[in-house]
């Protein structure tokens, strides 16, 4: 329906800008999948005092891309309350919801940028890169990114 085309036309525009904001990498080959994601940001009072009622809330997204360095993730907004995910120095939390299984890293925004979309919605693209991952969830994202590769 006209939901769907609108859908398939966003989706293309961000395809387009993407091609300028993936077109210099030389890390690791991104592998496109989308996957739900969930993003908050990292504190380490709060995680240092177990404090769940503290822990900042989440954005919800989804990948464009993945590596087993980063990925691309594409949010409704740049930050969550008074607080930027791009802010210096800013590390973030990182929940993917894999076909396989939850898996949760802590990384680096490298890079923003606004999409378009029809002038009216918009929403954020984010180039994360990884800092932290333990060996069980670095193993699943192997696996995964395997299972993209055919």
């Amino acid at each position: 329906g006209e939901v769907d085309g609108q859908m398939a036309e966003w989706v293309r525009s961000i395809a387009n800008s993407l091609r300028a904001f993936v077109g210099n990498r030389r890390y690791a080959p991104r592998l496109l999948t989308r996957v739900p994601v969930s993003i908050s940001i990292f504190d380490a009072k709060a995680d240092a005092n177990h404090n769940a009622a503290r822990r900042p809330p989440a954005l919800h997204g989804y990948t464009h891309d993945i590596s087993a360095t980063g990925l691309a993730v594409v949010v409704p907004a740049i930050r969550i309350g008074e607080r930027y995910l791009t802010g210096p120095d800013r590390q973030l939390r990182v929940r993917l919801e894999l076909p396989s299984g939850p898996l949760n890293l802590q990384a680096l925004p490298v890079r923003y940028e606004q999409l378009e979309r029809h002038g009216q919605e918009t929403g954020y693209l984010i180039g994360i890169h990884i800092n932290s991952i333990n060996d069980e969830d670095r193993a699943l994202l192997i696996k995964y990114l395997q299972t993209l590769k055919g």
